[in-house]
């Protein structure tokens, strides 16, 4: 997978934070700065932007000989700017974001690739509304359905349900699904999407809650600043 592939390749670099940080060379808030920045740089360029790895080993190899070598104060900010400058700019990053999605159909968007990226965002951002929901199994929903096209693949017309309750509600209509998001659902996320369009589900629009999505994820759960 995407995600055990970044692994390997930056393991040389988490082994050596590791070793600095044991030495005492790196202090544990120092370790737990970076490992939050390296995670959430994954997030930017490998999950969103679809960055390749293999562009990033020069900088992986060099900063984890020094690191491990011949650290210095300022080797951590060095990283931190290197992988800075692989990151997109915002509206690359917009861009990218908003042709994230998924459908069972035969599409642009039905692929494992596909269906793995929808569920890395939309864990993620089960994890920043702060439910701990993040970490349980799920499929994903379409709120409104996927066979009437792939405008309804698009990542802000997803959120992930249980899978009882997806095949409970498969056909049904949005106005009828409410209450099982609401009331049946452990994730926030379904139940954030109660508390914005209960009231009103025909104002509900799937590109409109994509652009604010996007939006959300560089500024604020990833905190993006080039």
């Amino acid at each position: 997978s995407a995600a055990s592939d970044v692994y390997k390749r930056q393991r040389p670099l988490l082994m050596s934070l590791m070793h600095q940080r044991d030495n005492g060379g790196i202090t544990e808030e120092e370790y737990i700065k970076i490992i939050d920045f390296l995670y959430k740089f994954h997030i930017c360029y490998t999950i969103i932007c679809n960055g390749t790895t293999n562009k990033l080993e020069r900088i992986i190899y060099s900063m984890s000989v020094e690191i491990e070598n011949n650290y210095a104060k300022h080797s951590l900010d060095k990283l931190v700017d290197d992988l800075k400058d692989k990151i997109p700019d915002k509206k690359l990053f917009l861009i990218n974001f908003k042709q994230i999605g998924y459908s069972h159909h035969k599409n642009f968007f039905n692929d494992e690739s596909n269906k793995k990226q929808v569920e890395s965002i939309l864990r993620i951002y089960e994890k920043y509304l702060g439910s701990a929901a993040w970490q349980l199994n799920f499929t994903i929903e379409h709120i409104l359905p996927d066979s009437q096209g792939s405008q309804n693949a698009i990542i802000g017309n997803l959120i992930p349900l249980e899978e009882k309750l997806n095949n409970k509600i498969k056909d049904w209509d949005l106005k009828d699904k409410l209450d099982v998001y609401g009331k049946e659902s452990a994730f926030a996320s379904a139940r954030k999407f109660v508390e914005r369009y209960g009231m009103n589900p025909e104002k509900f629009n799937p590109e409109k809650r994509t652009e604010y999505m996007a939006e959300l994820f560089y500024d604020q759960i990833l905190k993006i600043e080039k």
